[in-house]
């Protein structure tokens, strides 16, 4: 369960579309995260919008939940939506955790998306011998599935780690105009929120593009999930 809105960068509103889902199931006593993962879905939006607090509660929520029911699947993917939301040293154990779990559970494409975290995770913390060959797992599963969407995002990935160091990293303002695309506003309201003018706001995203090796602001969804922050 992928909400539209979450596909499409509107991380708020998919983040009420999500805690919309979470009442109703809650009225119709479906209590068990395996059904319908809804708070580990919410956790990727509010990662999104930088709401931390809000990912890791209801990430740890979830966990308590799949832990209760104990499927491979349901706990391999709480614990994806947690080693993401943590950020911190623990988070790759974690990810190795649901990696395993998922793979015990045969959920290929959460086990995809997990080996996909798990391995840009490795990179930021340096070990990008790892994270590579995770990435390389990623895209595999990704080609066996025939998932197109998953395939350009590992591929991308791993261009990036290809690209000379000097031009990986976003400069802050290139990130926030970034963000702000990646959120769906246009670059004229982008130039009046940053007291930029639209010309200065084509020119960051350009580099942006450049930068994450990608052709334009669709791709940015997918890309700036991956960049060290």
């Amino acid at each position: 369960m992928t909400a539209p809105r979450f596909l499409s960068g509107q991380f708020r509103h998919a983040i009420d579309d999500y805690m919309a889902c979470g009442w109703v199931l809650d009225t119709c006593f479906v209590v068990n995260p395996a059904v319908i993962p809804w708070r580990s879905r919410a956790v990727f939006a509010a990662l999104g919008i930088r709401r931390y607090d809000l990912a890791l509660a209801l990430a740890e929520e979830e966990l308590i939940a799949a832990r209760t029911w104990g499927s491979p699947r349901g706990i391999g993917i709480a614990l994806h939506a947690v080693g993401v939301a943590r950020r911190d040293h623990t988070s790759v154990a974690v990810l190795e955790e649901a990696v395993a779990l998922l793979a015990q559970g045969h959920a290929r494409t959460e086990y995809m998306q997990a080996l996909y975290d798990l391995g840009t995770t490795q990179i930021r913390r340096q070990d990008v011998t790892e994270g590579r060959r995770r990435l390389v797992e990623a895209a595999m599963v990704a080609y066996e599935c025939r998932n197109g969407f998953w395939q350009e995002r590992i591929r991308f990935a791993l261009e990036r780690l290809q690209a000379p160091a000097n031009t990986s990293k976003l400069t802050r303002q290139e990130e926030k105009i970034a963000y702000l695309a990646r959120a769906g506003h246009s670059n004229r309201h982008i130039a009046h929120m940053t007291c930029l003018t639209v010309r200065t706001v084509e020119f960051h995203l350009s580099s942006v593009y450049r930068k994450l090796s990608i052709s334009g602001r669709r791709e940015l969804v997918t890309a700036l999930s991956s960049v060290p922050s």
